[in-house]
């Protein structure tokens, strides 16, 4: 008796001993059961030599393991060393989602310390191996007995048509539902050659550019996401799109959260949740959310968002503008029904209180407003497009402004905006057109907010204004920031640049206009 067989079995109908040789041949052996697995020899032939060695078992089949018999191995090569160890190599069906079926070949098939079957295998990148139609795969399988799913370490390459995105293999280890699959993409993912990889909209501090990344890298080490989402990588068959975000979200897509699609022959990228367009106002506190879309071929990038804008100015100035809003009957109410409010709203709320809150106005009532809803000015429905020759966000249509601090608002109001980002300062500028010859105009830019209306009566305040009271005390070390009476000519040239914009024309006056207003106010 050899003890390392510890106490192997198995049934055989037929047997013939030959005693010159010590050799017995089982015939009909349906199966044998080694640690967590059930073996089936090929031809039903089981040779025992001396020393209990058992011969090697050609064609073989494995089910593992034998409670839940999620994993057949067939053309198996196995070794049976005893009741609880066996070694193998053989060949493994992975059916994707589409019924097609691929060959895995186990060159390891074994038992480990705690007597569960496991089995590794390799897939070269020349071999075309797919996890679907939408997947390619290369690098070391993995399978674990007591696991449904096989484990995929290696790397994931998706199937695109968009020329000017690249298409890299990305890697990942996890486990693989062929039937729903969810690809892992953490903030430190990672190409096959070891280089990070991105996903989101990104705008560049040199050349002032956003582009998009979808697996891919970035261009500039110091380039700033606009949009981003992390988490799991799935494709939806349903309408063609790679989406990226957590789990809860890409199984219902109306939750708050950052999230990013592209869609696989039409070539278009979108992303939503917490947006960041990349500049930096000093002391004007700025806070974006809303989604990003750009058309790949066209190269055409449009924003819809909810934004806020916290400064420092006289309180009674915003208590005009707000008296103004509400009295011009003609402005439109802002469709509070529309999905990208509702969202924004979870974004900045949380969801529940952005349900109970609109509600509130659904059934027209306006309870106190919640604090994160207080700010300088929140615009509610601000739809931009991005001009790359002008390196600015721009809003030419239909605005709508939802709270001026701590009142709604919610009233839609022709008008512009513009984002100007520059090495020399970012520029922000707001026109508000409530009626004809009634508006207001904010422009600010390197630690100055310039402001003008058609309200005398506003314009009065902030000249009367000692200098120190439209100055901002900041700590040493922070930016500063004041505020200035402006001339209406800063205004008219702003929509003259929003005019020449809209038939194509590009006037480069940000500058002028600002040193300008600069020297009619004496600073």
């Amino acid at each position: 008796i050899n003890p390392k067989q510890d106490s192997l079995t198995f049934v055989a109908p037929s047997a013939k001993y030959n005693l010159r040789k010590f050799i017995i041949s089982a015939n009909q052996v349906k199966f044998i059961r080694v640690a967590d697995a059930t073996i089936y020899p090929g031809d039903g032939k089981v040779v025992i030599e001396k020393q209990a060695a058992m011969q090697t078992l050609k064609d073989s089949r494995i089910i593992a393991n034998n409670t839940n018999r999620y994993h057949t191995i067939y053309g198996a090569t196995t070794n049976i060393y005893g009741r609880k160890n066996y070694s193998s190599s053989g060949s493994y069906d992975y059916v994707d989602e589409t019924q097609n079926k691929q060959v895995v070949k186990f060159d390891v098939v074994s038992v480990d310390s705690t007597y569960q079957t496991y089995a590794k295998g390799k897939i070269g990148i020349t071999e075309g191996f797919t996890l679907s139609p939408n997947f390619g795969f290369t690098g070391q399988v993995l399978l674990s007995a007591n696991e449904q799913y096989l484990t995929f370490d290696g790397a994931a390459k998706i199937s695109h048509e968009c020329q000017n995105l690249e298409r890299l293999w990305v890697n990942f280890k996890s486990p693989v539902n062929p039937t729903e699959i969810y690809i892992p993409v953490g903030d430190s993912l990672k190409e096959i050659n070891n280089n990070k990889v991105y996903n989101g909209f990104f705008i560049t501090n040199d050349s002032t550019h956003i582009y998009p990344a979808f697996l891919t890298k970035h261009k500039n080490y110091s380039d700033l996401a606009v949009s981003n989402a992390n988490g799991f990588l799935t494709f939806d068959t349903t309408d063609s799109k790679y989406k990226i975000s957590n789990k809860e979200k890409l199984v219902e897509f109306n939750l708050p959260g950052n999230y990013l699609s592209l869609h696989r022959s039409v070539c278009n990228m979108y992303g939503e949740g917490k947006l960041n367009l990349g500049v930096d106002f000093g002391q004007v506190k700025i806070n974006t959310v809303g989604n990003i879309n750009e058309d790949l071929i066209k190269q055409s990038i449009s924003l819809d968002v909810l934004l806020t804008l916290d400064f420092f100015i006289e309180n009674k100035c915003m208590d005009m503008l707000t008296k103004d809003l509400n009295s011009y009957s003609g402005l439109e109410p802002i469709d509070l029904s529309r999905k990208i409010f509702e969202k924004g709203l979870a974004e900045i709320l949380g969801r529940d209180k952005a349900n109970d809150l609109i509600s509130e106005f659904s059934l027209g009532k306006f309870k106190k407003m919640p604090k994160e809803l207080e700010h300088t000015i929140m615009f509610t429905d601000l739809k931009f497009d991005w001009n790359t020759n002008t390196k600015s966000y721009i809003s030419d249509t239909l605005i709508g402004v939802g709270t001026i601090s701590k009142e709604y608002i919610n009233k839609i109001v022709p008008g512009n905006i513009e984002i100007i980002k520059k090495r020399s300062g970012d520029i922000i500028n707001i026109y508000l057109e409530l009626a004809d010859n009634v508006w207001y105009y904010f422009s600010y830019t390197r630690g100055v907010m310039q402001v003008v209306s058609s309200n005398e009566e506003f314009n009065t305040v902030i000249k009367t204004l000692k200098p120190d009271q439209r100055k901002l005390d900041t700590d040493k070390g922070q930016k500063p920031y004041s505020y200035y009476p402006a001339a209406p000519s800063v205004k008219n040239k702003f929509l003259k640049r929003m005019r020449a914009l809209k038939e194509n024309e590009v006037i480069n006056d940000t500058e002028e206009t600002n040193d300008e207003n600069k020297k009619e106010e004496g600073q």
